[in-house]
């Protein structure tokens, strides 16, 4: 029981010290952000795919299940390093998209599903 309480402690004092380490990180961030705008204009793709990770993360899914059992892409189902090229065309198609998207809409696709969905949910009391 001792070793049981002695362990939780050590687990709690590494969960504070990397919440404190986010907060840094986090404000770190923000005061880059703040003095530096040419760097944030610059990572406004970035951003973009941020606004759409659900639409995104789903696109990547589908897109993962066409290569390798609707079309048996070989480059995706070994262990070599021949997936790179595979997960560097997620990585820019996925800016390429986001980027396009969100400068003629507010919000991606599926996030926008979601929010007409829970939007009634703000009546409830």
């Amino acid at each position: 029981m001792g070793d049981d309480i002695v362990h939780l402690a050590g687990e709690l004092g590494a969960f504070l010290r990397q919440h404190r380490l986010r907060r840094e990180v986090l404000a770190l961030c923000l005061t880059v952000a703040d003095r530096m705008p040419r760097l944030t204009r610059s990572l406004a793709p970035v951003s973009a795919v941020g606004t759409m990770a659900l639409t995104v993360y789903v696109l990547h899914i589908v897109a993962l299940w066409l290569l390798t059992d609707a079309w048996h892409m070989a480059a995706v189902e070994d262990e070599t390093m021949s997936g790179l090229p595979v997960l560097l065309a997620f990585i820019a198609a996925a800016l390429l998209l986001a980027t396009v998207w969100t400068r003629h809409f507010r919000r991606g696709p599926l996030e926008h599903r979601l929010h007409a969905a829970t939007r009634p949910a703000r009546h409830i009391k």
